[in-house]
């Protein structure tokens, strides 16, 4: 395995999940199709990382990006299950398991956090309030909501601190 790759899917990986959740709202995937999606990202930075190590300090919307192309690209290929091709390597292998392992736990995780979830998503009025809820949960900075969304700093700050009072009123009631 090389140096990393095993922390940067540690903490970089929740920014690659919350870019699927993003892409499952726009093209209703499954769970498996979300998994493989997350699946399939995981592996292409770590594969990219090998030849760019520079892409640990890329900001989360470049792997919103990633996601949202690998989204395309299986929605263009009219859902069909491509398998991904590996070198045989030993280096592939284990990253091959890092991507499994997350995937792993994260699935067994989700199912307890998705029902909750769902209904926080569900009080939301709009595709923008959910946007910049999902924002704060995964910890995206202004300035990346800002970046993804082609808004100001100060709008972005302002748009998620809105959508986050508007949920909190919405919440008061009880959950």
């Amino acid at each position: 395995m090389c140096d990393g790759c095993d922390a940067f899917v540690r903490e970089r990986g929740g920014a690659i999940r919350a870019a699927a959740v993003l892409q499952t709202q726009s093209y209703r995937l499954s769970r498996e199709e979300f998994d493989d999606l997350v699946y399939s990202a995981i592996l292409r930075v770590i594969e990219r990382k090998q030849t760019d190590p520079q892409i640990v300090q890329r900001p989360n919307r470049y792997f919103h990006r990633i996601v949202e192309n690998l989204s395309i690209d299986n929605y263009r290929e009219a859902r069909h299950t491509v398998p991904l091709e590996y070198d045989g390597s030993q280096e592939t292998s284990s990253h091959v398991e890092i991507a499994r392992r997350f995937v792993q736990w994260d699935a067994a995780d989700r199912a307890e956090r998705l029902v909750d979830v769902n209904r926080v998503l569900s009080l939301c009025g709009s595709l923008e309030e959910r946007e910049a809820i999902l924002s704060v949960y995964h910890e995206e900075t202004a300035k990346e909501f800002a970046e993804r969304r082609g808004l100001s700093v100060e709008a972005a700050k302002k748009r998620r601190q809105r959508a986050v009072t508007i949920l909190s009123k919405k919440l008061e009631g009880g959950f």
